[in-house]
């Protein structure tokens, strides 16, 4: 750990009038860092943060110094995302490109806890999504639907099997007070106590689920040949889940209760909202008891076949998603180097349609890279391209992490003009990751 202002630290003096923040540099990694998070586990005030050896590291930010370190994942897949468990502050999430997502239980849980010992294997359950390139998962806390009396837990999304999927599952429910109950911190006792997520939906459009299906037969047909498709069905196709966010569905301001919103952003530049209305009955957890629970917790069961709402935003791969707290608005980078604000209204749902009109507000960029004379053969420092997105929870600015190393900061509001506030350039490879400290 150090702290230091290099010279590579540029202040936003021309723009804000005020020189940059000296970084707080936290040391520890070994490989590049791929996703921060804030968090509070087990009531330390943390930041945790995932690197290409498959290490989770938990800093505490006041003594700003590692609390703990977990290899959650293997060196070859690395630890692609992590971030406390919705509701939780005993359990995290972690996901490595090896196609699964894992929960653990920290050492801190139970009485006599210790915060400072790293989570003890195995995990508390384990999910094998099938999905082995870069999408992150998001997560949504378990609350009650709109107009109903039953609840869902929490769920996680993740990008599926199928590359151009997205599933929806429940997360097993045990609160943190349980952990008190079992003082031994037994991870064994943990898992079959928890069980493993269940499915509730996979949202895939109708031109891809064709072609994943076509292709599968292609596969299996030992005659060999062509995978053809008709020039209309790949104008429709939305291509490789490239993120997935939860966007809170709001009625009169009131982020609660109503059928869940999640956005995807696609290979190919699409952003799309999806509504879960409804849950496959494919799969595991498809026998009459699990459907029966599914229709009494989700309004309607159609089968989700096109997304509510997309629209091409974005000239190349649409890299990253974050969504405001209060589900007003949301922003895309791609690797077109813009960053894209939309905003969200949402009405009474009228039969089949669901209530909710989606604008675009402004194209941020794309903007010239900080190192133009990097001409080395695969380098994305040359490039502008957007890495990540973030939403301050005020709903007052917003953060990108760039490829050239950059993290820029930008209004957010809707009635603001979306000037560029700040440009931090301490990073010498990309910002792969970025971001804010809860407000309140």
């Amino acid at each position: 750990f150090s702290r230091r202002r290099p010279s590579s630290v540029r202040g936003a003096r021309e723009v804000m009038g005020h020189p940059a923040p000296d970084p707080v540099v936290l040391r520890g990694h070994g490989a590049d860092v791929q996703s921060v998070s804030f968090a509070v586990v087990d009531g330390v005030p943390c930041v945790l943060s995932g690197d290409g050896n498959g290490d989770v590291v938990a800093w505490d930010v006041r003594a700003r110094r590692p609390l703990w370190r977990l290899p959650a994942h293997t060196p070859s897949s690395g630890a692609l995302h992590a971030e406390l468990a919705p509701g939780s502050s005993a359990r995290v999430l972690t996901q490595g490109r090896d196609g699964t997502l894992k929960c653990w239980r920290t050492s801190g849980a139970g009485a006599d806890g210790d915060p400072r010992a790293p989570p003890r294997a195995p995990p508390s359950w384990t999910l094998s999504s099938g999905s082995y390139h870069y999408c992150k998962f998001a997560t949504r806390r378990g609350e009650a639907w709109d107009g109903s009396s039953g609840t869902v837990g929490s769920l996680v999304a993740v990008a599926g099997e199928t590359q151009s999927a997205v599933d929806v599952c429940e997360m097993p429910s045990l609160n943190d007070d349980d952990d008190d109950e079992n003082t031994d911190a037994d991870a064994d006792a943990d898992t079959s106590r928890m069980g493993t997520p269940r499915r509730l939906a996979s949202l895939i459009a109708a031109a891809d689920r064709e072609h994943a299906s076509a292709a599968a037969r292609e596969t299996k047909d030992t005659t060999g040949g062509s995978l053809n498709s008709s020039s209309s069905e790949s104008r429709d196709r939305l291509g490789v889940v490239m993120a997935v966010a939860f966007l809170p569905r709001t009625r009169g301001g009131d982020p609660s209760g109503a059928s869940v919103a999640i956005l995807a952003a696609h290979e190919e530049g699409t952003v799309c909202l999806w509504t879960l209305r409804g849950g496959d009955d494919e799969g595991e957890g498809s026998d009459d008891e699990t459907r029966k629970r599914l229709r009494e917790r989700i309004p309607r069961a159609e089968r989700n076949d096109e997304p509510t709402w997309r629209t091409r935003a974005h000239g190349d791969a649409a890299t990253c998603l974050a969504a405001d707290a209060r589900g007003k608005g949301f922003v895309s980078g791609g690797a077109d180097g813009a960053c894209v604000r939309f905003r969200v209204a949402w009405g009474d749902d009228d039969g089949d349609r669901v209530g909710v009109t989606v604008e675009t507000l402004r194209t941020h960029g794309p903007f010239a890279p900080r190192n133009p004379n990097v001409h080395a053969a695969g380098d994305v420092r040359a490039l502008g391209g957007v890495a990540a997105v973030a939403v301050r929870d005020d709903l007052k600015i917003f953060a990108a992490g760039y490829w050239d190393g950059r993290v820029r900061l930008f209004e957010y509001g809707a009635r603001s003009s979306g000037r560029k506030l700040a440009s931090f350039g301490y990073h010498e490879h990309a910002a792969t990751c970025v971001a804010f400290a809860p407000t309140r």
